[in-house]
This record gives C-alpha cells, structure tokens and sequence, in this order.
C-alpha cells in the first residue's frame, strides 16, 4: 500500500485491521465521543490482552522455546525450569482469567487477538505447558482447525522454482496476498 513498510507486529496488525477490516468484523471499531460504556469496555480489553500478547506473552513464550531448541548440553535447565513456573503462575492464569467461559477473548465471536495468541499457544502446547490450562488449549484447538493456521504453520512441498507459494487470507472474506518463502536450501 503506497510503499508503506511496517515490521512491528502491533503496527501491522492495526494497519492491516484499519486498512482491510471496515465492518470491524475481527476488532472493536476505534472509540468515538458517542462510544456507548459496553462498547468501551470491549475495546478496552481488546487493546489490554492485545497489547499484553505482543508485549509480554509472545517474546516471553519465544524465548523459552527457541531455548528448548538447543541441543541439550546448551540448554540452562534452571532457566526452563523457572520461566515455565513464571508461565503456570502468572502469565497463562492472566489469559485464562481474559478468556473465561467464553469460545473466544471477547466472547462467541473470533477477534484479531485470537489470531495474535496462537503462536505462542502452540509454542507453550509444544512444550507441555497447556496441559493445566485447558480452556487455553481448546482455543488453541479451534484456531488450529481454521485453514489458515494450516496454511501459516503446516510446511508446504517446494515448486519447481525451489520456493514456497502460498495465498493467505488477510481479512476473512477481504483480500488475499500472495507469499512466496525462499527454500532454506536454495
């Protein structure tokens, strides 16, 4: 779009959701003066569990497992041993209080931070450390079953061209874009 370029997951999910998502099916619409007190309450919590996935919970999750990636002899395991109770003890419960009895954060209806959480979900789900939060791993469930968690996460065969084509939908029912991925090999 008219040679804008962002790279901060915050930045591009906002962008994406402003530019693409005009009947804010996948976000509250923004606050108004005329705002009713239920609708800024919902956009509220929105921001707060957006804003505490990208800030707090994805490089926290990443960081744990990119460790766990290491052969064993690298790997500190006081390290692992205490960030996965700082997880059970403070960060999944805070998710899990959000999420409640609901399907999704906000309730019946699939949002953008729903999206947002599932790479560290999986991350933690790899690691074991859903098995004591269950409403987080069913969530976690339903968002793998979408074919675009599918198409993000599943590994695809190369083409004849030695790179990866994929056509990913932005907004549901919005617009696609074409990502093609250089083969790690070539």
């Amino acid at each position: 779009d008219d040679n804008i370029v962002l790279w901060e997951s915050g930045a591009v999910l906002d962008y994406l959701l402003e530019r693409y998502d005009t009947e804010n099916r996948l976000a509250p619409r923004c606050l108004s003066a005329e705002s009713l007190p239920e609708h800024s309450a919902l956009r509220a919590k929105y921001l707060h569990v957006k804003q505490y996935i990208i800030a707090t919970v994805y490089p926290f999750v990443a960081s744990l497992f990119l460790h766990t990636q290491r052969s064993i002899e690298e790997q500190d395991e006081a390290y692992i041993q205490s960030t996965k109770r700082k997880w059970t003890s403070v960060m999944a419960p805070v998710l899990s209080q959000w999420l409640g009895e609901g399907t999704y954060f906000l309730g019946d209806q699939m949002t953008a931070v729903d999206f947002l959480v599932c790479k560290p979900l999986n991350n933690a789900n790899s690691l074991g450390m859903l098995v004591v939060f269950p409403r987080l791993k069913s969530l976690l469930d339903r968002m793998k079953c979408r074919p675009t968690f599918r198409l993000a996460y599943e590994a695809l065969p190369p083409n004849e061209e030695s790179h990866y084509n994929r056509s990913i939908l932005v907004v549901p029912g919005m617009t696609t874009c074409q990502v093609s991925v250089e083969d790690s090999k070539a």
